[in-house]
């Protein structure tokens, strides 16, 4: 996988983002399928990520683009911060766009969180706009003849939001569910010991050659 989903094993601490070598592979699918397109600013860039793969664009003869997360400096739940998002997308054309929004308010552990009912609806609620300006720019990204990948957990109930089921509706999109401990995913238990994550992923992108590449990414042991 290109990084990792949200969370954990339980019990467990995540060491980082994803291997190096699954987002260098995600990179290298990228390059390939951007040199079908001519060159411009900009080719990979990022909403609701943290700098994961744009950072690794100069290795592969690629430009980084934006990056816009609140680790970099952008609330992106501040609607005069969401006009300047949306405006820089559009001017800048990224040939290639990640996004990864907040999954927490759509997982399926949401149910046993403590916290009040109405500020667990707020959250849903922020996560849901931030979903809802993700696929906007999704869909620029094909307006545009360029490419888009959005990544949540599989189990997220993110999947049914009526904005991603009209992405999967449309013909050039393809819907992947891969494993992270296919790509070198583990975490430290409680016991101290490494082990591999499986972490089943959910991603869309209307990049065959990308979709291809992550569909290989099977736990060999899924039936376990």
């Amino acid at each position: 996988s290109v990084a990792s989903a949200a969370g954990a094993a339980d019990g467990g601490k995540e060491n980082g983002s994803a291997p190096e070598s699954s987002e260098e592979m995600a990179v290298d699918c990228i390059r390939r399928e951007l040199n079908k397109l001519g060159g411009s600013y900009g080719d990979v860039a990022e909403i609701f990520c943290r700098d994961r793969l744009t950072s690794k664009c100069r290795r592969h003869g690629l430009s980084a683009g934006f990056a816009l997360d609140l680790t970099t400096g952008w609330n992106l739940s501040d609607p005069d911060q969401v006009k300047e998002a949306e405006a820089l997308r559009d001017q800048v054309k990224p040939r290639f766009l990640m996004g990864s929004p907040e999954c927490g308010p759509f997982s399926q552990l949401q149910t046993f969180k403590s916290g009040s009912a109405e500020a667990q609806e707020k959250r849903l609620a922020e996560a849901r706009n931030h979903l809802r300006l993700s696929a906007k720019m999704y869909w620029q990204q094909m307006a545009d003849g360029h490419y888009f990948l959005h990544e949540h957990p599989h189990g997220a109930a993110s999947w049914q939001e009526e904005e991603i089921q009209e992405l999967l509706r449309d013909p050039r999109v393809h819907w992947i569910r891969n494993d992270q401990c296919a790509a070198g995913q583990t975490a430290t238990g409680e016991d101290g010991q490494e082990g591999p994550v499986r972490k089943t992923t959910g991603w869309i992108t209307n990049s065959r050659i990308l979709a291809e590449r992550l569909s290989e990414l099977q736990c060999p042991n899924r039936a376990g």
